[in-house]
């Protein structure tokens, strides 16, 4: 595997990323250590945000069914991607793997047999998706938002890995019931070369949501009365009744988050309703559309 001499000659690794959005696994990476080759996502608006975050010439705007190995130069040490998750998560219609955005993963994973066929087998390949992937917990680290995440990660079998980043059996932190599940009823070979990981244990946050929110923020556009009207006209009697409890709480500073959800009315009927949590996390963020797949084949 080809290594670039960094800063003050620390070795350089470098990584494919897919669904690439804004970038956000090339910042978590950083450049002291980690070089992106190549980065590809479909959706014209997050490619402008990623070329305005990390300049042009890496990122490839296309349907991930339409890229080759031709596309991908050289060996990398991490092929990533973070493939949607509408139809894996909570919000979404339940497709699975088998629907239109989550279903691209398959595409992909296409284009990971290619680069073994060719020659270059990346020594990493991390998937990022939820939990509803296999199903959804709760968190109580990192940050005060409701995002829990699934990380799976394959290792090239030449590659060793230390011993001091895995364990004997699941963590009840790390590793689900779904999970330890799903690798019951996995077949006989995936069982062979399964390896739990051991990360540490991150201390519990000591913030909550209102934490991170400016009293006075300089560069919001407020709600009009007439969009405020017409958000509230959107809520459930549970939520109009979460609303006025937070509005009668003797406290300072009350902070809520509203997100929009598709739900069925009395009739049956599909409807978009605003929903409200006070629980000090912030929802998940979520968009109606994303990813690298075109929706119309």
């Amino acid at each position: 595997m080809t290594r670039l001499a960094g800063k003050l000659g620390v070795a350089m690794f470098d990584f494919f990323e897919f669904f690439a959005g804004g970038g956000m696994v090339r910042a978590g990476l950083g450049s002291a250590k980690w070089r992106c080759r190549f980065a590809n996502d479909f959706d014209h608006k997050k490619s402008a945000v990623y070329r305005r975050n990390w300049g042009d010439g890496i990122l490839k705007t296309a349907d991930v069914r339409a890229l080759t190995t031709k596309d991908m130069p050289g060996g990398v040490d991490l092929a990533w991607a973070s493939f949607p998750c509408q139809d894996l998560s909570l919000a979404g219609g339940g497709a699975g793997l088998k629907g239109d955005r989550s279903g691209s993963f398959w595409p992909f994973w296409s284009l990971m047999k290619d680069l073994i066929a060719d020659g270059r087998p990346p020594r990493l390949i991390a998937l990022e998706n939820v939990c509803g992937t296999l199903t959804s917990h709760e968190a109580a680290h990192f940050v005060p938002q409701s995002r829990p995440r699934l990380f799976m990660i394959g290792v090239r079998s030449d590659v060793g890995i230390p011993t001091a980043l895995t364990q004997s059996a699941a963590s009840p932190l790390w590793h689900t019931r779904a999970l330890r599940t799903a690798l019951d009823n996995a077949p006989a070979k995936a069982r062979e070369n399964w390896v739990w990981w051991s990360p540490p244990e991150p201390a519990r946050r000591n913030t909550n949501f209102a934490d991170l929110v400016e009293d006075n923020p300089s560069d919001v556009r407020w709600h009009t009365p007439a969009e405020t009207r017409r958000l509230l006209g959107m809520m459930s009697d549970v939520n109009r009744a979460k609303l006025d409890a937070a509005k009668a709480a003797k406290r300072r500073l009350v902070v809520g988050a509203t997100y929009k959800r598709t739900r069925l009315d009395e009739a049956g009927r599909k409807v978009q309703r605003a929903e409200i949590r006070f629980d000090d996390v912030a929802g998940c963020l979520r968009t109606p559309t994303g990813g690298s797949r075109s929706l119309s084949a």
